[in-house]
């Protein structure tokens, strides 16, 4: 939940929890972040196929760019080693 606030707020540059995003240099900012959700189900079998589903979307995108930029979830979970291992390549 706190990714999808921070999302939002750096889309619509609320400063409430993050001052900068209120800075004179954001004011002209046109970036927009587009989040896309993949569910684990909180087990590791879940992250493997959830990791699995974005890197096939992101290969099937219509663009040449790489839209997959960044993954987001706890940091300690029966999820995060595997993604961790997955991660690294």
């Amino acid at each position: 939940m706190g990714a999808v606030m921070g999302v939002k707020d750096f889309n619509n540059r609320n400063d409430r929890y993050t001052p900068e995003l209120g800075s004179a240099a954001l004011a002209s900012c046109d970036i927009q972040i587009n989040p896309t959700m993949y569910d684990t189900g909180s087990n590791s079998k879940g992250s493997i196929m959830a990791y699995r589903a974005a890197r096939a979307d992101n290969h099937d995108s219509d663009t040449d760019l790489n839209n997959l930029h960044s993954i987001v979830g706890c940091a300690r979970s029966d999820a995060s080693k595997p993604m961790a291992t997955l991660g690294m390549y």
